[in-house]
C-alpha cells in the first residue's frame, strides 16, 4: 500500500511501574511492536513514547485536547461562515 500520510498515532506504554506494588508488564514491547507495525504500513506517522511519568503523560495528554478542541473550534467557526455566506448570497 502506497499513499501520504493520514495522520499522527501517539503511542504511549507504560510496563514498569516504579514504587507501586505492580510487576513489569512482560509482552508489552510486542504490543508496540506490532500496533507500530500495522499503523505504519496505514501511512500513519507513529510517535512512541515509553515508560513516561504521571507528569509527562499528563502535559502530553493536555497538550493533544488542547490542539484537538482547536481544531474543532476552527472547523465550526469555518462552517459558521460558509452557512452565513450562503445565506446572505441566496
Amino acid at each position: 500500500m502506497t499513499g501520504a500520510c493520514r495522520g499522527k498515532l501517539l503511542l504511549i506504554c507504560n510496563d514498569e511501574f516504579h514504587g507501586r506494588d505492580m510487576s513489569a508488564r512482560d509482552g508489552a514491547d510486542i504490543d508496540v511492536r506490532n500496533i507500530m507495525t500495522l499503523f505504519k504500513r496505514l501511512h500513519f506517522n507513529v510517535i512512541y513514547h515509553n515508560n513516561l511519568t504521571a507528569t509527562v503523560n499528563t502535559s502530553l495528554l493536555l497538550v493533544v485536547v488542547v490542539v484537538v478542541v482547536v481544531v474543532v473550534v476552527v472547523v465550526v467557526v469555518v462552517v459558521v461562515v460558509v452557512v452565513v455566506v450562503v445565506v446572505v448570497v441566496v
